[in-house]
């Protein structure tokens, strides 16, 4: 029978032994079952240890008169470069030892001992040995393929002792096949190790804030071209956004000076680390978001900030690429996917902050019976209430926001509070001189405190321009100039008041003909004059309803 070791003379009395007792078994047809208990006795007992430490056992094979011996004692020799070329040795022996003593040479049985243990045999040699080595760096791949080399020769010496079933010579088996797609192997790595280091960043709670600048100048993959391509507003971003942005540069950057597979792989890993961030950091500061907080507003501004990034990372590194990658690279996908998570995380916020608002206007029951001190107390408190709330909004999101973001939310915030005021004055069947006064002077109190919430855009305009800086609030405040109108009517006749309407400057503020009427009713009395007014308002009304 072939075979890849000569038999010593000296063993013929052990190998009879085995052929007896292996011819047996066949023939009572149990071989198979007692060869598939001793694979996994061997495996689990010789095999695996030695690839799992090289210092676990040294081998020694004495012969005992009719028996042969396989011992193994602890060593704490260190193995160094050698160490795979140990581990191959010493499973070479193991196996010449099993096959000369055991299966006597015999190909057939041989085979049949190789289809039980081979799978797992050959699986733990990829997992503990191949791809721990697999390169981290394309400068380590020459190291590697030392180790390729010596591996392919190890599985070519078990194919020719029949251990690998349907063993090709030319083709080689699991294996060599592994070892052969290295840089498969290596752009996996990568790949992971890249999203293990996004995970990292974005798990820890670090909330120091990186201000980015109006004009942010970011390197291509031609890195002596510089190119001022992100013009953002000034804002506040979290560290972990910053170096996760960093992260997908460098990938990239790698990406370009790879061959076509790698490069596919580390695309892929960049796009995964993105997405982590919608995956981990909303669920890490879920508390923090059920609650006002700085970290919302940077929750937001990181988002906005990401996705116009990824508007230029295509350019930027297209080009460089491999053909393969550039057919399929796409970031611009992703772009509305951080912008709605973005828009939610603040609408959320805002959410919370109206909330708190009309909790505390709601303070005021809708600001009845002010002329008793009592009443007129807890509306004014109320008012003062929101705009504290206000205020300490403006305190935590003012510096982390870009000033057109904080704009609309100051704006928004406002205008949910006058809107509520118009409506709670608006509301009233009926309002005495006296109660109409008061009225007045809590919602002329309460434009005065919203009106310094704006920031220092308003201070710098009322040195000098008062009316722009009135200009920026209504614009910001779509309904300011209604409760500013407001307060005029409280304080008006109701000639002038049929005259603002019929001028078309009350409707140009946002009242409508049933609002001004309801007006009317509750501050005057019933009179022909004002029997007149609400007919012409009423006519006037319609006139405008035709055109």
């Amino acid at each position: 029978m072939p075979t890849m070791w000569n038999v010593d003379p000296a063993t013929k009395g052990i190998i009879l032994r085995a052929l007896i007792l292996c011819s047996a078994l066949q023939h009572v047809g149990v071989l198979d079952t007692k060869l598939a208990k001793t694979a996994d006795a061997v495996f689990k007992q010789i095999v695996d240890p030695i690839i799992q430490d090289t210092r676990h056992c040294v081998l020694h094979m004495p012969k005992q008169g009719v028996k042969a011996v396989l011992r193994w004692n602890p060593s704490t020799a260190k193995t160094g470069n050698t160490e795979h070329t140990k581990i191959y040795s010493e499973l070479l022996d193991v196996f010449k030892f099993l096959q000369t003593n055991m299966l006597v040479e015999n190909d057939e049985w041989m085979q049949r001992f190789g289809r039980v243990i081979w799978p797992q045999f050959a699986e733990s040699i990829i997992v503990n040995c191949l791809r721990k080595a697999v390169p981290n760096e394309t400068s380590e791949f020459a190291e590697f393929q030392e180790l390729a080399q010596l591996t392919a020769d190890f599985e070519t010496s078990l194919g020719r002792a029949s251990l690998i079933p349907e063993w090709k010579e030319t083709e080689g088996d699991k294996l060599r096949r592994f070892s052969t797609d290295v840089e498969l192997h290596f752009a996996v790595k990568k790949r992971k190790q890249v999203v293990a280091k996004a995970r990292n960043l974005l798990v820890v709670s670090d909330y120091k804030t990186f201000l980015i600048n109006e004009e942010k100048t970011r390197q291509g993959s031609d890195e002596s071209d510089s190119m001022s391509l992100l013009q953002t507003e000034t804002c506040a971003i979290t560290y972990p956004a910053k170096q996760l942005l960093q992260l997908v540069h460098d990938t990239l950057q790698d990406a370009c000076q790879s061959s076509a597979s790698i490069a596919m792989e580390l695309y892929h890993a960049a796009r995964d680390a993105l997405l982590l961030y919608r995956s981990i950091v909303p669920v890490k500061v879920i508390e923090q978001l059920n609650s006002i907080h700085k970290i919302g507003a940077l929750c937001h501004n990181d988002c906005f900030y990401i996705a116009h990034c990824l508007l230029f990372l295509d350019f930027q590194y297209s080009a460089a690429l491999p053909t393969k990658v550039q057919k399929i690279m796409s970031f611009v996908d992703l772009v509305p996917l951080f912008r709605r998570l973005g828009c939610e995380i603040l609408e959320k916020q805002i959410h919370l902050v109206k909330v708190d608002l009309f909790d505390q206007l709601d303070q005021a029951n809708g600001f009845q019976y002010t002329e008793q001190k009592r009443f007129y107390d807890n509306s004014s408190n109320a008012i003062s209430q929101a705009v504290i709330v206000l205020a300490a909004v403006r305190t935590v999101w003012q510096p982390v926001l870009s000033t057109s973001v904080w704009e609309f939310v100051i704006g928004n915030l406002v205008e949910a509070v006058v809107k509520r005021l118009i409506d709670e004055v608006l509301a009233f069947d009926d309002i005495s001189v006296g109660e109409g006064e008061l009225l007045r002077k809590l919602m002329l109190a309460a434009l005065e405190s919203m009106s310094s919430l704006f920031g220092k855009e308003i201070r710098e305009l009322e040195g000098g321009a008062g009316n722009q800086s009135t200009d920026l609030v209504r614009k910001w405040v779509p309904s300011w100039r209604k409760l500013e109108r407001l307060t005029d009517l409280l304080d008006m006749s109701l000639r002038p008041i049929s005259q603002s309407w019929e001028s078309g400057d009350l409707s140009s503020c946002g009242f409508s003909a049933d609002e001004v009427q309801h007006l009317i009713k509750a501050i005057f009395s019933e009179t022909p004059l004002r029997t007149e007014c609400l007919k012409l308002i009423v006519e006037r009304d319609f006139k405008e309803q035709d055109l």
